[in-house]
């Protein structure tokens, strides 16, 4: 019985390493996806903000939302500034020897001159590969046109929109000139507008500033009609075939202009256009990289239009000042760049917070001055009055024993020191007498330069006082202003003989 068990080990361990020769181990092997490529054509040439804008925001949607690699190339055809066949043939042959190996997965075009390279030559180039085409509108990109591998996307630009936000912000306007270039982008974009303003625009004259060179425009929006607003599309090449950087050229217009600049796409805010109903090129790169991931994972998309959602009504707040429009007139959800804050404005929540801090500060250091003089107060009546019972208990021991014939000097040491204890000028003891309601003067004390009291003092002149004493009423008091109204007579003798108390 060992040796059969011992047979049967061995045979499971050969079964064992036979089934893990034969096929892969689930679990500890994991197969990588397969890496997608991408190539894009723009039709500019490099380092267009446009371009550049909706490039960065094409990579960082597919790079956040893609389950698979994806390997990205970008080629700037730069057909606006080279339209000539030699350069259009040698741009194939280029893109023949670096793109036919290995195999693309999606190619994108953007704009009209790269995608009408992709229109002649796509099918050479990249035959049955998925195509997206981006640009504004174009007869040859129906739907009844348009092959099996092609999606078109068109820009969505609402020319018509933004003429109305300029009679919105702009009531007085009665000229809305639309000004562009002349390459195959630009002219395209002059085709849109035409075919948007073909209905009713009044009260507005449209005229289109399209066929002119450079100089001669800056040269003519410095003369405008009043009442007037330009409508900037793109200029990127003009009637003598000099290129520009639209941007660049819209900068030194806005300048010499004599009325508003509006433009269309957000990459003009900040270079002299008050601001629009404008394309996002950050928008435009995250649907064109939706779009091409929906393809990538085997999605058939055919026609994309634009959508609402893609334009944002963006303004210049240094431009709204310089001609004079109220931010109040924005739609509403407009965004106000390029703001500058008065110092109040940009620190008012700082400075607020400080005042109340200081206004609290101020009030406890008040209420600890009040507090510590209200303490020192009461501390000084307490020594005064400490000072004043010590006294009355040293005087009052002075006459314990006390030989009547040193009586009367004690009394005149003693009315001495409560003068100067007390700080009185004058202190004074006076004898009822029995025989002639008199007061006679007994003892007292003054400083040098005080008058003497006087030597008696007659009842009748002191009528209520009399009248109190002789109740048995002890009478004390620190002004003779004090004494009730039936005391005058009182009163006016103790203002005659100077008596404060």
């Amino acid at each position: 019985m060992k040796v059969l068990s011992a047979h049967y080990k061995v045979a499971a361990t050969i079964a064992a390493l036979l089934l893990l020769s034969s096929g892969p181990i689930y679990g500890l092997q994991t197969e990588q996806p397969e890496t997608k490529r991408i190539l894009v054509l723009y039709s500019y040439h490099e380092g267009l903000p446009w371009e550049r804008l909706i490039d960065e925001s094409f990579r960082n949607t597919l790079a956040s939302q893609s389950a698979f690699p994806i390997e990205i190339n970008v080629e700037h055809t730069d057909r606006v500034r080279y339209a000539n066949d030699v350069y259009r043939y040698k741009l194939i042959d280029l893109y023949r020897h670096k793109y036919s190996h290995p195999k693309m997965d999606l190619i994108i075009g953007i704009d009209d001159e790269a995608v009408s390279l992709l229109l002649d030559f796509g099918d050479k180039l990249f035959p049955e590969i998925p195509m997206v085409f981006i640009t504004a509108e174009r007869k040859d990109l129906q739907k009844d046109s348009l092959k099996a591998n092609v999606t078109s996307l068109l820009w969505g630009l609402d020319i018509r929109a933004n003429v109305e936000l300029i009679g919105k912000l702009l009531p007085q306007t009665r000229q809305i000139f639309i000004v562009a270039g002349t390459s195959t982008s630009d002219l395209e974009l002059v085709e849109l507008a035409q075919a948007s303003l073909r209905e009713d625009t009044k009260p507005y004259a449209i005229h289109y500033v399209t066929n002119i060179s450079a100089r001669d425009l800056l040269k003519k929006v410095t003369k405008l009609p009043e009442q007037s607003a330009i409508l900037y599309l793109v200029f990127s090449r003009d009637t003598e075939g000099k290129d520009f950087v639209p941007r660049e050229i819209l900068s030194t217009l806005s300048q010499q202009a004599n009325v508003p600049v509006f433009g269309i796409i957000d990459t003009y805010l900040g270079h002299g256009i008050v601001g629009g109903n404008m394309l996002s090129a950050e928008m435009e790169g995250k649907r064109c990289a939706e779009v091409a991931l929906r393809i990538l994972r085997g999605e058939s998309l055919g026609d994309q239009t634009q959508k609402s959602i893609l334009h944002q009504l963006m303004f210049d707040w240094r431009q709204l000042k310089r001609w004079g429009i109220s931010e109040k007139k924005l739609p509403p959800g407009s965004i106000v760049r390029f703001k500058t804050y008065s110092f109040w404005e940009h620190y008012r929540g700082y400075i607020v917070a400080a005042l109340i801090l200081i206004l609290i500060q101020s009030g406890l250091i008040s209420f600890l001055l009040l507090q510590r003089a209200q303490r020192r107060r009461a501390q000084a009546q307490l020594a005064e009055r400490l000072r004043f019972e010590e006294m009355l208990s040293t005087l009052s021991a002075r006459f314990v024993n006390l030989p009547p014939d040193r009586l009367d000097a004690e009394i005149k040491s003693v009315l001495e020191s409560i003068g100067k204890g007390l700080h009185v000028d004058r202190v004074s003891v006076f004898e009822i007498s029995g025989k002639d309601q008199k007061l006679h003067l007994v003892h007292s004390h003054k400083d040098a330069e005080i008058a003497a009291p006087p030597s008696e003092v007659k009842f009748e002149q002191l009528p209520w006082v009399r009248q109190k004493l002789f109740n048995g009423e002890m009478l004390n008091f620190s002004d003779p202003e004090d004494l009730p109204g039936e005391a005058a007579a009182d009163k006016n003798f103790l203002r005659a003989e100077g008596i404060i108390s």
